[in-house]
C-alpha cells in the first residue's frame, strides 16, 4: 500500500500548471519548495505507516475477524449491562439525555403539530 500513497498524492493535488506571463520567481521557487516538502512528508509517513501491500492488508484483516467480532459482541454485551445498571439505579447520563431529547422531538414529530406545547 505505500507504494500508492505518492500515486494518491499526484492524484489529489495533480500537477501544477503553469503560469503564463510575468511571474515572481522567488514566490515560484518558495512554492515549489513547499511542494517538494509535502511531498517528502507523504512520502516519509507512507514509508513509516503504510509499509504493507495491499494483499498483506487484507490477508491480517481475514485473520482478525473471529477477534473483530469477538470484541464487538464483548462491546454489546458491556453497553447491555451498563445500561442496565443504570437503570436499576434510576440514573442518566449526559448520552442518555441526548438520546431521551432526540426521541421526544421525533415523537411530536411524528404525532404532528397540533400536539406540541405552546407557551402562552
Amino acid at each position: 500500500m505505500g507504494k500508492h500513497v505518492p500515486e494518491l498524492f499526484r492524484r489529489l493535488v495533480g500537477k501544477a500548471a503553469p503560469v503564463k506571463g510575468d511571474i515572481d520567481e522567488a514566490l515560484k521557487l518558495k512554492v515549489q519548495e513547499l511542494r517538494n516538502r509535502a511531498k517528502e512528508s507523504i512520502n516519509n509517513l507512507s514509508k513509516t505507516y503504510f509499509c504493507a501491500t495491499m494483499q498483506e492488508i487484507i490477508f491480517d484483516l481475514n485473520n482478525q475477524v473471529n477477534l473483530i467480532k469477538s470484541l464487538a459482541q464483548l462491546t454489546i454485551n458491556f453497553m447491555d449491562a451498563y445500561q442496565k445498571k443504570k437503570r436499576s439505579k434510576g440514573l442518566v447520563d449526559f448520552g442518555d439525555l441526548e438520546h431521551l431529547c432526540l426521541r421526544v422531538l421525533l415523537d411530536q414529530e411524528k404525532s404532528g403539530p397540533g400536539t406540541q406545547c405552546h407557551p402562552k
